[in-house]
């Protein structure tokens, strides 16, 4: 990571002025605890840039007609899609997606969204990071918040011998939002392992001297910049135990996941990994023109299916796919009629794929209900609130107590249960 990089994403945790506090808590010496032998889980996010259309991707055949009105230039044939019951079938490059439900080792989520859907790709994203309200502005994301919880004294004292490797490794160039703590960002971004052996320039005195206000910022560089360096060197000293015993896809997402299965097959006990797939504002050239079960979207879905394939059955190898679990997801669904450039414009609901070994239901919620009539601009209506589907993976995969939950999502109240596992 070049020292501009390092600057950039360091001035993205928003703190200024923060040595006091930061040398107290050095001062104190505190750790947070050790991990528990019950709970070495991992959490993988696969973020879907731009919108995913999810009536596309798991397709409600019950309304076929109504879809063959609403959005017949982007429907693959009815014959090529394949079924999961009576209700639903999934895109015919969604195949991989199928098999994974019928090993049981996926879980679609139906009509997942918020209240008051905001259609800004950049708040939408926002709201689904911080898992805010649509009326709120947050600054720290709910697995921020939720590591601030079990890592109160961080970055002090860290890296240790109970937590010797990043928190959170965010694969690319960026930080994960969703990671921000209330004060300090948890993640560690990767854009390759080359980086591992590159260090950042500690010293920042000689750009200290412009002014005495700049003294706590420099101060907080240069304490990031030694995390930083120590973080890298402990992930280097991993990586020359992992290794991926499949071969990958040659993708930009496959790519992405072998350097996390790598990391974790080499012993990595970072507890939460990000990684993003792009392509999916899917305005126009949907699909083409002459052939619906083809084009940019079905290419999308095949790229995603096979990346986390090949990825689950890579640490089923090593011996580490109970431990993982996954969640794709997007910041809106598309509308119910396409547009006549052969794509779909920004939605609402879309939904939620979770996989992994340790699920008990492969649908949850009902699909979606398309009615032959529509105002312009209608999306999939919401049915289940994502912070349901974040608030089952902190208390019964990572077991966080119901209080610590609460305190997460700033609220007082239980949410219903959707039991996935």
């Amino acid at each position: 990571m070049n020292r501009e990089t390092f600057i950039r994403n360091a001035l993205k945790l928003g703190v200024f002025g923060t040595t006091n506090l930061l040398t107290e808590q050095l001062a104190i010496g505190a750790v947070s605890g050790t991990l528990e032998s019950d709970n070495d889980r991992i959490l993988i996010l696969i973020q879907l840039v731009g919108g995913n259309d999810g009536l596309n991707t798991i397709i409600p055949i019950n309304f076929w007609d109504q879809l063959l009105f609403h959005r017949e230039n982007i429907l693959p044939n009815k014959k090529d899609i394949i079924i999961a019951n009576n209700d639903i079938g999934f895109h015919p490059s969604a195949f991989s997606f199928h098999n994974l439900v019928q090993q049981q080792k996926m879980c679609v989520i139906h009509g997942v969204g918020y209240e008051n859907q905001n259609r800004s790709h950049f708040r939408s994203m926002d709201i689904w990071n911080t898992a805010s309200p649509s009326n709120q502005y947050w600054t720290s994301g709910w697995l921020g918040r939720y590591l601030d919880v079990i890592h109160p004294n961080y970055p002090m004292a860290y890296p240790n011998k109970y937590y010797p490797h990043p928190l959170v490794v965010s694969v690319g160039n960026d930080v994960a939002e969703t990671c921000q703590g209330d004060i300090h960002q948890f993640s560690y971004a990767l854009s390759s392992f080359s980086q591992l052996t590159e260090k950042v320039g500690e010293n920042y005195k000689e750009i200290g001297a412009l002014d005495g206000n700049y003294h706590s910022l420099i101060d907080f560089l240069s304490q990031s910049s030694r995390l930083t360096n120590a973080l890298s060197g402990a992930l280097h000293n991993v990586l020359q135990n992992g290794k991926n015993h499949v071969i990958y896809p040659n993708t930009e997402l496959a790519n992405q996941l072998r350097m996390v299965a790598q990391l974790i097959n080499g012993g990595a006990k970072t507890k939460v990994f990000t990684v993003t797939l792009g392509g999916f504002d899917t305005h126009a050239y949907q699909v083409e023109k002459d052939n619906s079960k083809e084009g940019n979207h079905p290419h999308l879905l095949r790229i995603l299916g096979d990346a986390v394939t090949v990825f689950l059955e890579d640490l089923k190898r090593s011996g580490h796919h109970r431990r993982i679990l996954g969640m794709i997801y997007s910041e809106f669904g598309r509308q119910i009629k396409s547009n006549k450039s052969l794509g779909t414009d920004h939605g609402d609901a879309a939904p939620v794929f979770v996989f992994g070994d340790e699920l008990k239901k492969q649908f949850i919620g009902d699909a979606p209900h398309i009615p032959g009539e529509l105002p312009d601009q209608s999306g999939v209506k919401m049915e289940i609130d994502f912070k349901q589907v974040y608030s089952e993976i902190l208390k019964d995969w990572f077991k966080l107590d119901q209080p610590n939950t609460n305190v997460v999502f700033k609220i007082d109240e239980l949410m219903p249960r959707l039991g996935m596992f």
